[in-house]
């Protein structure tokens, strides 16, 4: 195996000869995903092993291809900071800022891997812990002058959680969020290395396509696939090692899994990986996890007996901040429904409030943006509220303590909107000005009326301008713009609806909230609707067109420009997450 040089050696250098000579590829991942295979693999392949391998055993006949002293001060290092391999709690802050500690553990794992590895230009070293404990292993890297890359495997959570069932009795919530741990905390710590994920199924079924891919990710070449030695390797990836294996259609359709932990297993599987704000935002709602999914707390307790210390406050969602689970608080858990204007707001209320009844609230602040300040004001006044649903609440998602909001919007085709919005202005028995107009006029008129109206975002996308309050105005030193903040909010949000897909979206919106209200079922339901259902988009669309012509439909649609993105980008992601009717 040949080792390509131009490879980063620490964080911020590029790979000096001088300085790092010698190459180390770890092997991370949750338990049961298929490291100690790919371990074996890459060894056949030259890498050379630790001195102290940990012997085979019953559940894993093959071998470890680990380091038994390594293994056991990972251990150490787990215990040390409250924790055991199967305990998914993040590290404590604090014990990784311990200086002095924290200096004596880089030196004793630098001497570990001089000990076990005195020779050998490239090594590989694999433990599954090792992906909680990164940021000591690659500071010990650097005094002994190795540079890592780092292999990350992947297997469907399902899978992983009827091993870790049959081989240690771990249930399956407590399973999901190992898995998500695991995974997520080696993503954010590796973001400045070589890496590649590599996943179990794609191994076995192919694995010479599947290291030519991942060894040019981390910048290795010249393997040997053919001859005796891709004859070993053969006799180690084999399917029939696969002892649970489930499909990725099945998976998604698996009720016990939460659509947190299928939307990690997807983001992994997006080639090429997702943007850090992806898995940012799956981190942030992992920690979220922790204030909510409180049977994984009396699981950990009853089966290990561990001391879950108190929070003082909750924690800050920040993009590598680690949080533990608080003892004893009381979690609120609040749905924000954003309430846009003819969005099939009125339906899903509908459906909520005969879900929630008296948990259901509705408000509106003062003018037409209630500001977010006031909106958690307001929460805070009324600790009845369960869902709170407003035409006028702006984001940003309020943050309160001890609390959860789980926000709810709807994307429309803009264009159907408008139609929408006419009709039912022209129907209602308000006083308004715009229900005035809609009555004395058609709706060519009505839309040049409004289009005239300066300061008017009602049809001129106003969807754009709802979502970009989400986002800041500035990231890092960037100024976005409107189009660009509300194209982030998709990414940044947990549930975006789609109107013309109402019924999916209801089905996402169920499996998103069971896990913390298990009682919900969201059966469709049309209230205040103003369109003939039985007309497609298409038709009423083209019925528009005749009504108020070419050029003005023409000027409708390019205001419209980023409400059609927008609307476009909410349907590909209703599409990805495999509900679609």
């Amino acid at each position: 195996m040949q080792i390509n040089k131009e490879v980063t050696c620490t964080e911020n250098k590029r790979f000096d000869v001088k300085e790092c000579q010698r190459r180390i590829i770890l092997i991370c991942g949750m338990h049961r995903s298929g490291t100690s295979a790919l371990a074996h693999t890459v060894h056949l392949q030259g890498a050379a092993l630790p001195k102290h391998l940990m012997p085979a055993q019953k559940d894993n006949s093959q071998g470890f291809w680990e380091s038994m002293p390594i293994v056991q001060f990972n251990n150490k290092l787990l215990e040390e900071a409250g924790r055991t391999w199967d305990d998914p709690r993040a590290i404590e802050p604090a014990w990784w800022r311990q200086p002095g500690k924290r200096l004596a553990r880089i030196a004793q794992t630098s001497n570990l891997l001089r000990a076990e590895y005195p020779e050998g230009e490239l090594l590989v070293l694999k433990d599954p812990r090792l992906s909680r404990l990164l940021p000591i292993w690659f500071d010990a890297c650097k005094e002994v002058a190795l540079s890592p890359s780092i292999l990350l495997c992947c297997r469907h959570p399902m899978e992983v959680a009827a091993s870790l069932s049959v081989r240690n009795g771990i249930d399956i919530q407590q399973a999901q969020l190992l898995w998500l741990s695991y995974l997520l905390e080696a993503e954010i710590a590796t973001r400045n290395y070589p890496r590649a994920i590599v996943h179990y199924d794609q191994l076995l079924s192919d694995w010479r396509n599947t290291l030519l891919q991942t060894y040019d990710a981390i910048a290795l070449d010249s393997l040997t696939l053919t001859g005796e030695i891709a004859d070993q390797i053969d006799t180690v990836l084999l399917p029939s090692q696969r002892h649970h294996q489930i499909s990725v259609e099945k998976f998604l359709c698996e009720s016990r899994m939460s659509p947190l932990i299928k939307e990690a297993y997807i983001a992994f599987l997006t080639q090429p990986m997702p943007s850090n704000d992806v898995f940012d935002r799956l981190y942030n709602r992992l920690i979220d996890a922790w204030l909510t999914i409180t049977a994984a707390s009396i699981s950990l307790q009853k089966q290990k007996k561990i001391d879950i210390p108190k929070a003082e406050k909750m924690p800050k969602k920040t993009k590598q901040t680690p949080t533990s689970l608080p003892e004893q608080i009381t979690q609120r858990h609040i749905i924000l429904h954003y309430h846009l204007f003819k969005n099939a707001g009125t339906s899903l209320d509908h459906i909520l409030k005969q879900n929630f009844k008296t948990g259901w609230y509705e408000h509106e602040g003062p003018g037409a943006g209630w500001r977010v300040d006031a909106v958690t004001e307001y929460l805070q006044q009324h600790p009845e509220i369960v869902i709170l649903s407003s035409h006028t609440a702006l984001m940003p998602i309020p943050v309160l303590p001890n609390t959860t909001i789980y926000p709810i919007i709807f994307i429309r085709h803009p264009i159907d909107r408008i139609r929408s919005i006419y009709e039912f202005e022209r129907k209602q028995n308000a006083d308004t000005e715009g229900a005035r107009v809609a009555k004395q006029t058609d709706i060519k008129g009505y839309i040049q009326w409004r289009l005239n109206r300066k300061g008017d975002r009602s049809i001129r996308n106003f969807q754009a301008y709802r979502l970009a309050f989400a986002v800041p105005e500035v990231d890092g030193e960037i100024k976005l713009d409107e189009q660009e903040r509300a194209m982030k909010a998709l990414q940044v949000l947990p549930f975006v609806g789609v109107v013309e897909q109402f019924d999916s979206s209801l089905i996402k919106l169920q499996e998103w909230l069971k896990p913390v209200f298990p009682d919900v079922e969201f059966k469709p339901a049309r209230v205040n609707v103003t369109q003939k259902e039985e007309v497609t988009l298409d038709k009423r669309l083209d019925v528009l067109k005749l009504e108020i012509g070419a050029e003005l439909y023409g000027e409708i649609k390019k205001l419209n420009d980023t409400d059609f993105k927008i609307y476009k980008a909410s349907l590909n992601l209703l599409l990805a997450s495999k509900i679609y009717m």
